[in-house]
């Protein structure tokens, strides 16, 4: 799908539905690239808002232009670059790298468990979460109460 002014594909998500997005492509849309309950093998690009959402993000890729590139309960496997974060999970992310080009945490879970995984930010934090696990910094700081297997 590309081209779209609003949407790319929107399933819905987070209300009771049980959706699928699987290895599909998003490009350059002007909201949200891919809207489902779960998202597997994707990948949206150049969307103006958020560009994956979905309570289950795994092995996908997403870049956003104004906004957040994955948001997720859990992400695994994925990569983020988003203008404000890479990554947001409101429970976890593991082995996923997240990208911000502002001041807004490459990946934020801050009620969740971040690991083994890898965050870069312009000017903030790399990784902002409540348990941060074997994680990795590219660029700014961790942000963890809870810190461990070698994370700095």
């Amino acid at each position: 799908v590309s081209g779209c002014r609003f949407d790319g594909i929107d399933l819905g998500g987070k209300s009771g539905n049980s959706n699928i997005i699987e290895r599909c492509v998003v490009r350059t849309v002007g909201r949200l690239g891919l809207h489902a309950n779960v998202v597997i093998s994707s990948a949206a690009t150049d969307c103006g808002n958020i560009t994956i959402f979905a309570q289950t993000v795994r092995d996908c890729f997403a870049s956003s232009t104004g906004g957040i590139a994955i948001w997720g309960d859990v992400v695994n496997n994925s990569h983020g670059v988003g203008s404000t974060t890479g990554i947001f999970a409101e429970a976890s992310v593991s082995n996923s790298y997240g990208e911000s080009q502002g001041n807004s945490p490459g990946i934020s879970c801050t009620s969740g468990t971040v690991s083994f995984s890898r965050g870069k930010s312009a000017s903030g934090f790399a990784i902002s979460s409540a348990i941060a696990i074997g994680c990795t910094s590219a660029g700014g700081g961790i942000n963890s109460p809870q810190k461990h297997l070698g994370t700095p």
